[in-house]
């Protein structure tokens, strides 16, 4: 872990894209080695965008999980069939398909992610207790950070 002078942003950004890879690369080994409730990783990742987007088009899951629209149309496909996602004409353009999550696609995207807590709880239980705590309040201003705009973007909009 380097550490960091006032103003070191690309330094910090580059620990924080290091560790965001890492803990995604855990995640996708064990969701991939544990298949919880027999979902792949992408019928994961596309229950989750499901659930923060009800109402989301084909297009818009398979950008979100790094799929083609083909392939991405067979995982939600495996989805409609399972009972998980339903499909219907949106409700503002008939032309449209509309996906949405089902209760049983909620209970089995909450099991996905418990499972897929566990290996990282597994890892952070090695911390101590400063260690955590430093941690809980840095990612609670990454979090922060990332859900407001940048001043960038504020002053381009004029």
């Amino acid at each position: 872990m380097q550490s960091f002078e006032a103003g070191s942003t690309a330094a910090l950004a580059e620990e924080v894209l290091d560790a965001a890879l890492l803990v995604a690369r855990l995640i996708r080994r064990e969701v991939g080695r544990r298949r919880p409730g027999g979902l792949s990783l992408s019928q994961v990742r596309a229950l989750s965008f499901l659930d923060w987007n009800e109402g989301a088009s084909l297009a818009e899951v398979a950008e979100y999980i790094g799929l083609g629209a083909p392939a991405t149309s067979r995982v939600v496909e495996e989805l409609v069939r399972r009972g998980l996602v339903t499909r219907a004409a949106a409700a503002d353009d008939r032309r449209r398909i509309a996906l949405g999550l089902l209760a049983e696609g909620r209970q089995s995207l909450k099991a996905a992610l418990t499972a897929a807590r566990a290996p990282l709880a597994e890892r952070l239980a090695a911390l101590g207790a400063a260690d955590k705590a430093r941690l809980a309040a840095a990612l609670g201003s990454l979090r922060e950070a990332m859900v407001s705009e940048p001043a960038s973007a504020v002053g381009a909009r004029g």
